[in-house]
C-alpha cells in the first residue's frame, strides 16, 4: 500500500518530542563517548545526551580502564588506539554516521594525557586524528591548527568566525577533529553533582545574549605578557558587536556580571567575590592548569566551580608560548554565535596540549528558532511520506535548508523530503529534522520524535 502524506513536524507537543533552538554546531554532528567502566561517566554522559538531544546513534560506549590517579590519567598511544580510537571508529562506520560528525566529546573518567615526547593531551591526539606530530614543532608551539583564525601578531586581525560545518566545506580532508570533555572528577576536580549542575546551567544560557562584561586582565607576569598584545583589539571588536569588554590591570573584585575573563597567573581565586554569568568562559594561562595530580597552581576546575560554562588548561609544562593557549579572540567568535567548542578551537593556534572542559554546545549568542508542529505523533508511516517542515525564527533569520535523519543516519538534505518508508524495517525509529541558516556561522535548530513505520 502506498499512502502519500504531507507532514509538518511538531516542535514541543506530543509524546517523545525533542526540540532545540539554533546553534552553530548541532548534537547530531558530534559523538559522545562514555566510559562504560565508570558509573560516573555513564550517569553524566547519559544525562548530557538527554539535556542536549544527542541522538542515541551518536552515543558510543567504550570500556577504558580508569581510576583517579596519575597512572590512569595518562595513556600510551597504543592503548589510546586500542581502547578509544579504533573501537569508536568501528562503531561510527557500523552505524553509518561518520559522514556528518564534526567533533568528539568525552564524558568524565577518560585519560587526559598521552605518554608521548613531548606529552600531548588526549584531545590533542583526537584533534590530529591519531597522527603523531613532529615533536620539535609541538615543543615550540608551531603545529598550526587549520581552524585557528588569528591573530598571529600585534598588527594582525582575527579572521571571520565560522562554524565547524563551514570549516569542513573549506578544508575537506584537512579538517581536524576537535574534542572536548564534559568534566573532570579526579583530584582537584568536580563532583558528579557539580558537573551536572554546570552543564544544566550552561544549556539554559543558550540564545540569551547575556548583558555581561568580558574582563581582560594583563599584568607583568610572563603568563600575561606573552599574549596581552591581543587584548586591545579583541575589546575593540567586542564593543562593535555590542558586547562590553574592559581591559584592566586589576583582577575584578565584586564584579556582578562577568561573561568572560582572561588573565595570566599561577594562582587565581575567581569565586571569592565575583559572579560569573551562565555561559561564561575563563582562563588564566599557567603551566599546570590541567595537571590535576600536581597541587601547584590553580586548576581549570576553579573556574567551573565559580560558575563558568567551560574552561581550559594544559596537561603538561607548555612554557609561556601564546600559540598554545586561547587567544582573546575566543570571545569574538563566541559573540558571533559560535558554540563553546567552535570558539575555543578558532582561538588556539596549537591546541595539542590543551584540555578544554565543560559544555561544548553552549552558545549564549546563538539564534532562536523553532520548527512548527502539525503532525499527529500517533500516525504511523506507511508507504511514501512527504515531509515539508517550516521554521519560525527571529526577524531577518531565514532557515531554508533541512537535513533529514532516521536513526542518526542522514537520509537527505534539501528543502523537503519524499521517502518510501518501506526502505526501513517496520517498528519504531527516531526521525530528526535539522533546519539550517546559511552563513559562515551556520545556525541550526532541530526537532526529533519517534515514528512508527507500519507497511
Amino acid at each position: 500500500m502506498n499512502l502519500r502524506r504531507s507532514i509538518l513536524l511538531p516542535a514541543l507537543v506530543g509524546l517523545g518530542m525533542l526540540a532545540s533552538s539554533a546553534a552553530a554546531l548541532g548534537p547530531h554532528e558530534m559523538v559522545l563517548l562514555i566510559n562504560a567502566s565508570s558509573p560516573d561517566s555513564v550517569a553524566i554522559g547519559e544525562a548530557y545526551a538527554r539535556l542536549r538531544g544527542v541522538p542515541a546513534s551518536n552515543v558510543l560506549r567504550l570500556d577504558v580502564p580508569y581510576a583517579h590517579d596519575a597512572s590512569r590519567d595518562t595513556i600510551t598511544v597504543e592503548a589510546f588506539t586500542r581502547q578509544i580510537w579504533a573501537p569508536a571508529h568501528a562503531m561510527l562506520q557500523e552505524r553509518r554516521i561518520e559522514d556528518h560528525i564534526l567533533a568528539w566529546v568525552m564524558s568524565v573518567d577518560f585519560p587526559i594525557r598521552v605518554r608521548t615526547e613531548p606529552v600531548l593531551s588526549v584531545q590533542g591526539l583526537v584533534f590530529l586524528r591519531n597522527r603523531l606530530p613532529d615533536p620539535e614543532a609541538v615543543k615550540s608551539g608551531r603545529v598550526w591548527s587549520p581552524l585557528f583564525a588569528g591573530p598571529r601578531h600585534p598588527d594582525d586581525l582575527a579572521g571571520p568566525s565560522q562554524s565547524f560545518g563551514s570549516a569542513r566545506t573549506a578544508l575537506r580532508a584537512a579538517m581536524p577533529l576537535p574534542c572536548m570533555m564534559l568534566g573532570y572528577m579526579g583530584p582537584r576536580g568536580g563532583s558528579r553533582a557539580s558537573i551536572m549542575a554546570s552543564l544544566e546551567r550552561a544549556a539554559a544560557s543558550d540564545a540569551t545574549r547575556p548583558d555581561g562584561r568580558v574582563v581582560l586582565v594583563p599584568n607583568k607576569n610572563v603568563r600575561s605578557t606573552c599574549r596581552d598584545w591581543q587584548f586591545a583589539a579583541a575589546a575593540k571588536r567586542l564593543a562593535k558587536m555590542g558586547v562590553r569588554a574592559v581591559k584592566t590591570d586589576a583582577f575584578p573584585v565584586r564584579e556582578p556580571r562577568i561573561i568572560g575573563l582572561m588573565t595570566g597567573a599561577a594562582t587565581v581565586e575567581p569565586g571569592t567575590d565575583n559572579s560569573f554569568m551562565p555561559g561564561s568562559f575563563a582562563e588564566h594561562l599557567t603551566s599546570f592548569g590541567a595537571v590535576f595530580q600536581n597541587p601547584a597552581q590553580s586548576k581549570l576546575s576553579v573556574w567551573l566551580e565559580a560558575g563558568t560554562a567551560f574552561a581550559s588548561g594544559t596537561v603538561t609544562e607548555p612554557y609561556a608560548l601564546w600559540t598554545k593557549f586561547p587567544s582573546a579572540s575566543i570571545f569574538v567568535h563566541y559573540a558571533a554565535g559560535c558554540t563553546a567548542i567552535e570558539s575555543f578551537y578558532q582561538s588556539v593556534a596549537c591546541p595539542l596540549q590543551q584540555l578544554v572542559v565543560g559544555d561544548p554546545l553552549v552558545a549564549p549568542w546563538g539564534s532562536k528558532a523553532t520548527i512548527e508542529s502539525g503532525l499527529d505523533p500517533d500516525l504511523p508511516w506507511i508507504g511514501r511520506v512527504t515531509v515539508q517542515p517550516t521554521v519560525v525564527a527571529e526577524k531577518g533569520r531565514h532557515f531554508g535548508r533541512f537535513m533529514f535523519l532516521i536513526d542518526g543516519q542522514k537520509v537527505a538534505f534539501g528543502t523537503s523530503l519524499s521517502v518510501d518508508s518501506a526502505a526501513w524495517s517496520n517498528g519504531a525509529h527516531q526521525f530528526r529534522v535539522v533546519a539550517y541558516r546559511a552563513g559562515t556561522v551556520r545556525s541550526q535548530a532541530f526537532v526529533e520524535h519517534s515514528i512508527l513505520i507500519q507497511n
